[in-house]
C-alpha cells in the first residue's frame, strides 16, 4: 500500500479505539497523511481521510 498523498511507502499501521477496526485500520505516513480504507460492496474500498498532510516532507 501507497500514501494517497505522496505515494510513500513507509507507513505505520495501527487501530485507534472508537475510530477503526481490525477490518479497517488507521494508516499514517511519514508526511503526516492520515487514512483508513472503508470496504465497499464488491470488493472495492473508499479511502477515508482522517487528517490531511500539510504538505510533502
Amino acid at each position: 500500500m501507497k500514501c494517497p498523498n505522496c505515494d510513500n511507502r513507509n507507513i505505520d499501521v495501527y487501530n485507534a479505539q472508537g475510530f477503526t477496526s481490525v477490518e479497517s485500520p488507521i494508516k499514517e505516513c511519514e508526511c503526516g497523511h492520515v487514512w483508513r480504507l472503508v470496504p465497499l460492496r464488491g470488493g472495492k474500498h473508499k479511502i477515508d481521510i482522517i487528517k490531511q498532510s500539510l504538505g510533502l516532507p
